[in-house]
């Protein structure tokens, strides 16, 4: 095979061109595979394809990325009256096992300025939306500044979970989906709500596994 001349002396510094149907034959003529060979090979996929499709899982951070696009049309999720309490978020579109639903958005405060929030909230009469942020000493209060996601309910048979996670070096609550969830269907995850049997709170998700108070063992 006649190897290319490249006048700068360095194919890098070539401009790139097309090359015509008879260049491309004098290059692939020879690596034909013989389609009879192929009944020789051992039945299980080309270590090729098997790393692609163990690479084809999506990391947490391509899921939130995926979940920020999704969310982005406002065609995912809506938010109506409640059979649980109150408001409710809805999926509007199949949400599949795994997916990341929705961040859970709002002010990041210190613990020390929950407590007097949370009285302030209280006086005023307005529903008071916070999320602690595991193994740190801050609170997000999505009172004032929160998204759809402060608006899910409790479930003791929840479809939704929340956790946590680290993008671009900040630690975002986020709630992903356990198991499909259809067009319709209210998005819930289990409060954990710390014991307390001095301030019990009622549970009104009416599952079949309802434990009667959201703060409760099981």
């Amino acid at each position: 095979m006649d190897v290319p001349v490249n006048p700068s002396g360095c194919i890098r510094t070539e401009e790139m061109r097309k090359l015509s149907h008879e260049e491309k034959k004098k290059y692939i003529n020879g690596f034909t595979l013989n389609p009879i060979n192929c009944n020789l090979l051992p039945h299980k996929l080309p270590e090729p394809v098997q790393r692609k499709k163990r690479m084809s899982a999506k990391s947490d951070l391509e899921k939130y990325d995926e979940m920020k696009l999704k969310n982005r049309t406002g065609l995912r999720l809506q938010v109506l009256r409640s059979n649980i309490e109150g408001w409710g978020v809805y999926a509007k579109q199949e949400i599949k096992e795994g997916e990341i639903i929705i961040e859970y958005v709002g002010e990041l405060i210190h613990v020390a300025l929950a407590d007097l929030r949370e009285a302030y909230y209280n006086s005023r009469g307005i529903g008071c939306y916070m999320f602690a942020i595991p193994d740190d000493d801050h609170i997000v209060d999505a009172t004032l500044r929160g998204n759809m996601a402060r608006f899910i309910n409790h479930s003791c048979d929840p479809n939704a979970k929340t956790d946590y996670m680290v993008y671009q070096g900040i630690k975002k609550i986020v709630i992903y989906a356990i198991r499909d969830i259809l067009p319709g269907e209210e998005i819930s995850y289990d409060y954990m709500f710390a014991v307390d049997e001095n301030d019990m709170v009622i549970c009104n998700c009416g599952a079949l596994n309802c434990k009667g108070f959201m703060n409760i063992e099981d």
